[in-house]
């Protein structure tokens, strides 16, 4: 969960320094870093099917049976994919509320 925070403060403030002193469009900045999200679900996605693959295949070879298992079949930083990209849309989420606010 530390990814989340950290990631959500990090894009949170990157998006303030781009609308305040840069400008940039409140809408513009949210749509940006919500692709930004999707882009890195989307790996996530892909990277943790590659894994899992990887893994079923060396199961399935002759011989593979013997030594203690394996924890997971999918590295750990491709998991926290996941809360980066969940931190990232919460950040986009954030410049839209600010403009919203009375």
């Amino acid at each position: 969960m530390p990814v989340v925070f950290v990631s959500t403060i990090l894009f949170a403030m990157l998006s303030q320094s781009l609308v305040l002193h840069l400008g940039v469009p409140r809408l513009l900045v949210s749509v940006v870093l919500l692709a930004l999200a999707g882009a890195l679900h989307f790996l996530r996605v892909a990277l943790y099917r590659q894994a899992v693959r990887r893994k079923a295949e060396a199961l399935a070879r002759p011989g593979s049976g013997g030594g203690p298992p394996a924890p997971s079949a999918v590295p750990r930083w491709i998991l926290e994919l996941t809360n980066l990209s969940f931190g990232i849309a919460l950040a986009a989420v954030l410049p839209l509320a600010v403009a919203a606010a009375p």
